[in-house]
């Protein structure tokens, strides 16, 4: 196994559970992936197993003979900056014989015989099986370079390889080939176990009993012989498995007494706090949000702190009251997107309004669900735009499985997952093979939008905001190295004309393989990402202060911008007094004959 400080205690809940299905002694190689602490160690070693902690000097040292950086450039540079190939180099660099590497994320429910007699004869490497395919690679292209057919769905969250078979010049030469083409990708490692069994053939665990990413059902029921929690049954693992392996309802550890287990399995697991589910909520509300909180009154000053969730609900009583506007039957009607639910259908329908005021368009509201535009918030927006669409979010599910399958593009549907905000990349663009117009819901237009009627109308140019400040959420050094191309300055995809088409997808889920391994996930991954898509294109910038993102509160007499995109600390004016001066000088522009 390859451990470290932050799973650790995983690992021992691992070799814990494997414990209690097997008669033998058991010897388990621990290699530390450059964080294990020496308490982390010593807890680990407690467990009665033969534990073998490899000394990291003579690693590197085998590692140094065996993988010369001059020979095997890109083996070492994946070593050095993505944790998982140390499954693979770690326990064969140097070293003879066939050896089992396990996950740490992983618990047995059964004696795995097949590992043993795997072990015995190993003609073939031993792998798992996935759930899905997660190569991270176009298949063709690895049946290719490898002069084969890959096995389908390889999972190396249990691997069996005997180490002298290993050839690490063609390993070398793969991942050149690889990261010419592709990059990168947060699957190769599996990409590369699977092009390793194509000549040999491979052992192949069954899912059935070797369970990768099992159900609620199969989780709770401690169904087949093992289970590996990957992406959403890690909920069961992290809940309620792990306290099984400790508990008296689990089989008694070989050898061992009840009364003699927690002397070292209480070590491994922290013990049930009186208030596990009130703890983390509790200290959001005590101490994170309020330090939030603190800073938000400091900059907008007590009475709009106080006062804005007031402003806001009244916002949303005027929407509702916003009246269908009058629209000519010669003019050109356009689609615009937004990203909208609940909680924002009434800034969505003021902007919508305050645009097709101005605009020399009647505008068609293209509405994506975030997951809240339910029956009753639907009826309130159609009164004030009778012909716009819904795309509802189970069916926007639907449509991205088929265009983004999950074994070709993890980290896209992971990132979609949990940013919601990228859903107007996947879905607002997504590969249509047509120019759309997207805008973000919490702005205004106080007149003509003179720029963007032009480009809409042309429908052949990319256009965006500008930001007041460059925001993409990792280093930009790092997103043109991935981009390959300077990127384009401080860009705001709050207004944004895109024709999806244009986006390789491949380079998408590349590129954020590698910022999320050395960064994780920041909140403007989506502005992030769009940056890099738009780096090798020609792309138009709206003036600056005629578009305005984050505009300040105006001043007596002072002009205001076109539009104003009202984010962060701008929001107080914009619930207060924004909306209203827009319905002002709307009604101002009727009486004129503007």
């Amino acid at each position: 196994m390859v451990v470290g400080t932050r799973f650790w205690y995983v690992a021992a809940f691992a070799v814990a559970s494997l414990l209690k299905q097997i008669d033998r002694e058991l010897v388990v190689k621990i290699y530390s992936d450059g964080s294990l602490t020496p308490n982390q160690q010593k807890a680990l070693a407690a467990l009665p197993i033969q534990a073998v902690f490899p000394c990291p000097e003579e690693l590197r040292a085998r590692i140094d003979i065996r993988l010369p950086m001059a020979k095997y450039p890109h083996l070492r540079e994946r070593l050095k900056n993505y944790p998982h190939i140390k499954k693979l180099i770690y326990p064969h660099v140097g070293s003879l014989g066939p050896k089992i590497v396990i996950d740490a994320d992983v618990l047995f429910f059964g004696r795995p015989n097949e590992l043993w007699e795997w072990q015995s004869k190993p003609e073939k490497p031993l792998v798992a099986t996935d759930l899905f395919e997660s190569y991270g690679y176009p298949r063709e292209f690895l049946n290719r370079i490898t002069g084969g057919c890959l096995p389908k769905k390889v999972n190396v969250g249990i691997t069996g390889l005997v180490s002298e078979t290993i050839n690490w010049d063609e390993l070398e030469k793969w991942c050149a080939q690889l990261k010419t083409a592709y990059g990168f990708h947060y699957y190769l490692e599996q990409a590369l176990i699977a092009m390793m069994c194509v000549r040999t053939g491979a052992h192949q665990l069954s899912q059935d009993r070797y369970i990768t990413g099992p159900t609620e059902e199969q989780a709770l029921s401690h169904a087949g012989v093992m289970q590996h929690y990957v992406d959403l049954s890690k909920k069961w693992y992290f809940r309620e498995l792990w306290r099984g392996v400790a508990g008296e309802n689990m089989p008694r550890l070989a050898g061992m007494s009840p009364s003699s287990q927690p002397s070292w399995l209480d070590k491994l697991h922290p013990q049930k706090k009186k208030y596990p589910a009130i703890f983390g909520i509790t200290k959001d509300y005590l101490y994170r949000k309020p330090k939030d909180e603190i800073k938000r009154m400091c900059k907008w000053g007590l009475l709009s702190y106080l006062a804005t969730p007031a402003w806001a609900r009244e916002m949303e009583k005027a929407a509702e009251r916003l009246p269908p506007l009058p629209v000519a039957e010669n003019k050109p009607t356009r689609e615009v997107w937004f990203l909208s639910g609940r909680e924002h259908w009434f800034q969505t329908a003021f902007c919508a309004w305050t645009f097709q005021r101005w605009s020399r368009f009647r505008v068609v509201p293209m509405i994506v669900d975030d997951g809240t535009f339910d029956a009753e918030v639907q009826g309130k927006f159609a009164k004030v735009f009778p012909q716009h669409r819904l795309f509802k979010l189970d069916d926007c599910n639907r449509q991205f499985a088929l265009q983004f399958p999950a074994e070709k593009y993890p980290l896209i549907q992971a990132v979609r997952e949990k940013q919601v905000l990228f859903r107007k990349l996947t879905k607002g663009f997504g590969r249509a093979d047509e120019w759309r117009f997207l805008m973000d819901s919490d702005m205004l237009f106080f007149s003509e939008p003179k720029e963007i009627d032009d480009l809409l109308a042309q429908r052949t140019e990319i256009f965006t905001q500008k930001d007041c400040v460059e925001t993409y959420g990792y280093p930009r050094a790092l997103l043109e190295r991935l981009a390959g191309q300077k990127l384009p300055e401080a860009i705001n995809i709050g207004i944004v004309q895109y024709n999806g088409a244009r986006t390789d997808w491949d380079r998408v889920e590349n590129w954020l393989t590698e910022v999320i391994s050395k960064h994780g996930m920041a909140y403007n991954i989506t502005q992030g990402t769009f940056a890099m898509i738009l780096a090798r294109q020609n792309v138009r910038t709206l003036p600056a202060e005629d578009y305005k993102v984050y505009p300040r509160a105006p001043r007596p007499g002072d002009p205001l911008p076109i539009c104003g995109h009202y984010v962060a600390d701008s929001k107080p004016w914009y619930f207060r007094q924004g909306w209203r001066k827009a319905l002002e000088l709307a009604e101002v522009g009727n009486r004129e004959g503007v």
